[in-house]
């Protein structure tokens, strides 16, 4: 599964996710076990779990690792999990009011997934689901699905379910904060089928992706993409290559940048870096590629061209 071999460069970024407001309610995320299924798989989307939380903007998350610094913990005494009354009463203690605890595995050709909610003031168990899907190309919508169910959030329906309703497609209240027009346009931009990417000119991952997303052009015409500037701090000068890029409004000196060439200075004074930045911070994006479908789901990191169109649902 290629696309989870790109999120963990992305996502070593997202812990700690701490929120800024002191009044938000604490959550500790314990790391998802595996069963039947690669440990590294189980990694990756613990830091989906964490993400998806975070986003949400109303809880203060605490990775499993932050725990283990606040307590001083062993990482022995963690392995052992935290379900007993002892240890939910100790994160109680710490002023952590929920913990998100689960599993991830596959029982003949179905994935499985289990969380856990956690009560820690009462030392109990809240909520618990188990989910389902077919494919490793699902387990990330999984994870960002039911993470919504275990906690009482609605989630907007994913194309493929407005489709087989009959409905029109609705655009989520992420994606109507987008200024599609605003990005760089690859495709027809009389295209029916909108979709946001946010990249970056020094990023390895954004390079590859970008070449899938042509793939994606070719082959469907009813899809564009408009491309967002968002230079991450970790890439010196992906800052000034990424406002030159949109002074000139050039695909070309995006493509460039990737392909290692040199660029011209910026010939223009434009905000329109900062307002990505800013832009990116408030819906939620944590790393490059970050691709948001007009349903409001990101999906983050370089994945094919075919797995593009599975997340699509091949809507024509």
């Amino acid at each position: 599964m290629k696309k989870f071999l790109f999120l963990v460069p992305l996502f070593i970024i997202l812990i700690p996710l701490m929120a800024e407001a002191k009044d938000l309610t604490k959550v500790a995320v314990w790391d998802l076990t595996s069963g039947d299924i690669k440990k590294e798989y189980a990694q990756d989307l613990t830091l989906i779990l964490v993400s998806e939380i975070s986003k949400l903007g109303t809880y203060e998350v605490y990775s499993q690792e932050n725990v283990r610094t606040l307590a001083g913990w062993t990482e022995e005494r963690m392995k052992l999990g935290c379900t007993s009354t002892q240890c939910l009463t100790a994160l109680g203690q710490m002023e952590i009011a929920k913990l998100v605890s689960g599993r991830i595995g596959k029982i003949g050709d179905r994935f499985s997934l289990s969380l856990n909610l956690f009560d820690t003031q009462n030392a109990k168990s809240e909520r618990s689901i188990s989910e389902f899907c077919r494919s490793e190309n699902e387990l990330i919508e999984l994870v960002q699905g039911s993470v919504r169910k275990l906690l009482g959030v609605e989630s907007s329906p994913s194309l493929a379910e407005q489709k087989a309703a009959g409905g029109e497609l609705k655009t989520s209240s992420i994606f109507s904060k987008i200024p599609l027009e605003n990005g760089l346009i690859m495709g027809d931009g009389r295209a029916p089928l909108k979709i946001a990417v946010f990249t970056d000119p020094d990023c390895p991952y954004c390079q590859k992706f970008h070449e899938e997303m042509k793939k994606v052009v070719q082959e469907r015409r009813d899809i564009a993409f408009s491309i967002f500037l968002f230079p991450l701090k970790s890439h010196k000068d992906a800052y000034w290559k990424s406002k030159s890029i949109v002074c000139h409004k050039s695909l070309k000196m995006l493509e460039d940048a990737f392909a290692h060439k040199e660029i011209p200075k910026p010939e223009c004074d434009t905000k329109e870096i900062d307002d990505n930045i800013s832009l990116g911070n408030t819906i939620g994006i944590r790393g490059t590629p970050t691709v948001i479908f007009p349903d409001g789901r990101m999906q983050m990191g370089a994945v094919a061209a075919k797995e593009l169109f599975e997340l699509l649902r091949e809507r024509r």
